[in-house]
């Protein structure tokens, strides 16, 4: 039995590919180390619906996975349930890069609730822009693009109608924000989560130039960065990227990059990728 799992802070996916060939999905809650304890990831493997001891390769994707060291420790973790697995543990990073690109050489970027860039050369990262977290970094992600959400709504920026269309669809208030960005683990998917009503209002001419300027913000701090970036396909995976994949081609074409391909849930096609080499 095969499992891939491609878990982010926020939910995880997971394919299971049993002795026959048959695939099986779950979904569950996600994981990071650098935000969750083991006992978040111990409970969501006791909570799976299989064998765990019948599992014989593991491959697991995940956000916070940036250091031999936590690398190790995830390692040991998985292996006290799976005991007669091989393991194997990469950066979610990576896995979009095998998702989106496969064996080709592009520029493979991570655009949900977080960011992430790189350039991979078809089996490997070879450069990488830091990803800073959602404190010091995240340019372009559903995180930066609700932050400015919250501003604009706090700040008394945003035009009437749009103002009034944010109070009936997200009853919010000082304080619910506050406690919710101060108080919780979960501040930013929080505040991602508010980068939805972009999403449904990205016609309206304020909620465009607010896009337009995140996704400008993201193209001059990490695309630009590479020199690959006049010759090599820019590719994208996760949620936001997907529902602005016209708004993110726009911005590229301004900056002279070419789009690749705009994959939602890599999920499907981490595990082709697995069943196939």
């Amino acid at each position: 039995m095969i499992i891939i799992i491609d878990s982010g802070g926020t939910k995880a996916d997971w394919k299971i590919i049993d002795a026959e060939g048959s695939v099986h999905s779950q979904e569950t809650e996600g994981y990071s180390p650098l935000l969750h304890d083991d006992v978040r990831l111990n409970q969501i493997l006791l909570n799976l619906d299989i064998v765990l001891a019948e599992v014989n390769q593991v491959y697991y994707y995940g956000s916070g996975v940036h250091a031999d060291l936590v690398r190790s420790g995830l390692h040991s973790l998985l292996q006290q349930h799976f005991t007669g697995a091989e393991i194997n543990i990469a950066s979610d990073l990576l896995g979009a890069c095998r998702a989106a690109s496969g064996t080709a050489a592009g520029i493979v970027s991570i655009l949900g609730t977080g960011a992430s860039t790189c350039v991979y050369d078809g089996q490997h990262i070879i450069d990488q822009v830091p990803s800073l977290g959602y404190i010091l970094g995240d340019e372009g992600s559903g995180y930066a693009l609700g932050k400015r959400i919250v501003q604009a709504f706090f700040y008394r920026e945003m035009p009437a109608d749009i103002h009034e269309l944010f109070v009936s669809g997200y009853p919010i208030d000082k304080s619910i924000v506050l406690d919710n960005v101060y108080k919780s683990s979960s501040a930013n998917a929080f505040i991602a989560s508010l980068a939805n009503f972009a999403v449904e209002n990205k016609q309206h001419p304020y909620i465009r130039a607010l896009i337009r300027e995140e996704f400008d913000q993201f193209i001059r701090r990490h695309l630009l960065k590479y020199e690959e970036s006049g010759r090599l396909k820019c590719h994208f995976v996760g949620s936001l990227s997907w529902l602005l994949r016209d708004e993110l081609c726009e911005r590229l074409a301004a900056h002279r990059l070419s789009p690749g391909t705009f994959v939602r849930k890599p999920i499907d096609r981490l595990a082709d990728f697995h069943t196939m080499i």
